[in-house]
């Protein structure tokens, strides 16, 4: 039998005991002894066993949180006394990292330098940098002037044509044609600035002698040409510009031998006309220009020059077909009747070059332009055209083609507008010279032609 004392004693430890199971600290290992705490096993709780009088381990309920110790892991919860859980998915959904995960820190994210895809069409050479994938801008130019080149970023370089291409000129009554646009209603450039389009349509060519005192016979008589359509260049051929054709294959070297005013290898006149050229040397610099096949550059023919400087009869008169009209009002300079001065033109008035002894830089006089837009045709330096020399009009194509025949005979090529040597007088738009084509001086240049269907 056991006393009242042990019974009462054995009452007591058990509660006690009990009461620190339950709160899983404890452990009973005998009627009076108790130890220290015990702590549980992850999802796990200390329980009383009532009838081994001692602490047990018990699962805790499904879905309670645990805690595994590795950081790779992620909702750990308890099952059936395991702690449950889910791998961690390293992914920062960019190109440029290299994901992984350590078990102490969780996800680790490392830049790269690896080629990549910034999903941008207007770069190129993607390359990944600090964690960014990027690359250098793309280059839109497809060459076309009269486009306006950008960038899309879903699908690159785009090219849609100019705003205002092919616009009505209302001075020439009619549109511009494709690759030129309409310059404030007056005349039809291309969209680069460097050439002017010249309508179909007639025009009187040669001097009027009814009003003009100053024509000479070969400038007679003055005759009906129907000019087809076509594009002159705004300005004389550069010395830069002829240079690139030298170094391009296409031209030879001018002489520097042809008179102290020649300005091609005179770095500080580059944008001087290009003097001395012989004819042949002009034909191969036009014939070298870039153009499409069917319409390639040329030298102008003498009829072209002189319309593209006068003007025609649809600019001057109600009806294009009124030649009283027509033949009164073409102009004797190529601005209008004032005569030339050096504020219009380069010329000999007061010395040489308007004083100066020498040539002007091309479009020194851009206030006077022709009445379709064209620089410089009258002063600074004579220009090479196609045609023969012929000592008057007797006989003359009426289509405005070039002159030529079988061959040129003594007389050699034409020149026409005169030069900064010149008085006002021999500047006018119908004023005419010869030279032998394979003769260089210091005062000749040229520009050129192409036809426009």
């Amino acid at each position: 039998m056991f006393s009242p004392e042990w019974l009462m004693r054995r009452s007591t430890a058990t509660v006690f005991a009990a009461t620190l199971c339950l709160a899983g600290c404890a452990e009973e290992l005998g009627p009076t002894t108790l130890v220290a705490p015990v702590t549980a096993t992850p999802c796990h709780q200390m329980a009383c066993d009532d009838v081994a009088g001692t602490c047990v381990e018990v699962p805790v309920v499904d879905g309670a949180a645990c805690d595994d110790g590795d950081a790779c892991t992620s909702g750990d919860r308890c099952v059936a006394g395991a702690c449950v859980t889910t791998p961690v998915v390293c992914d920062d959904a960019n190109a440029c990292t290299t994901d992984r995960c350590d078990t102490a820190l969780g996800c680790v994210f490392a830049a790269t330098t690896d080629p990549c895809d910034d999903g941008d069409a207007c770069t190129t050479g993607d390359t990944c940098a600090e964690g960014v994938c990027g690359g250098e801008p793309v280059v839109c130019d497809d060459g076309d002037a009269c486009t306006d080149d950008r960038c899309d970023p879903a699908v690159g370089c785009v090219a849609p044509p100019r705003a205002g291409l092919a616009g009505y000129c209302d001075r020439l009554g009619q549109r511009c044609p494709a690759g030129f646009v309409c310059n404030a209603g007056q005349w039809c450039e291309s969209c680069d600035g460097g050439e002017l389009f010249v309508p179909a349509g007639r025009f009187w060519m040669g001097c009027n002698d009814a009003s003009d005192p100053a024509c000479s016979a070969d400038e007679l008589p003055q005759h009906r040409v129907v000019v087809d359509a076509f594009a002159i260049q705004r300005t004389e051929v550069t010395a830069d510009a002829y240079r690139a054709c030298v170094e391009g294959g296409g031209c030879s070297v001018p002489t520097t031998a042809a008179g102290p005013y020649g300005t091609y290898g005179v770095p500080e006149k580059s944008d001087h006309p290009v003097t001395p050229v012989t004819w042949y040397q002009a034909r191969d610099f036009c014939a070298w220009l870039d153009a499409p096949s069917d319409r390639p550059w040329r030298l102008c023919a003498e009829a072209e020059w002189e319309k593209a400087a006068r003007g025609s009869c649809a600019v001057y008169c109600d009806r294009a077909d009124d030649d009283a009209c027509c033949r009164a009002a073409m102009p004797v300079w190529p601005w209008g009747d004032e005569a030339a001065t050096c504020e219009l033109a380069i010329m000999d008035d007061g010395g040489n070059g308007c004083g100066t002894g020498v040539t002007w830089p091309v479009a020194s006089r851009p206030d006077v332009p022709s009445a379709y837009g064209v620089l410089d045709l009258a002063g600074n330096v004579w220009e090479w055209v196609q045609d023969c020399w012929h000592p008057d009009y007797e006989d003359a194509p009426a289509d405005g083609s070039a002159w030529e025949g079988a061959s040129c005979g003594p007389g050699g090529r034409v020149i026409r507008g005169g030069s900064f040597g010149l008085s006002a007088s021999e500047l006018r738009a119908s004023e005419r010279f010869f030279i032998s084509p394979d003769v260089a001086y210091d005062y000749y240049g040229f520009r050129c032609c192409r036809s426009v269907h």
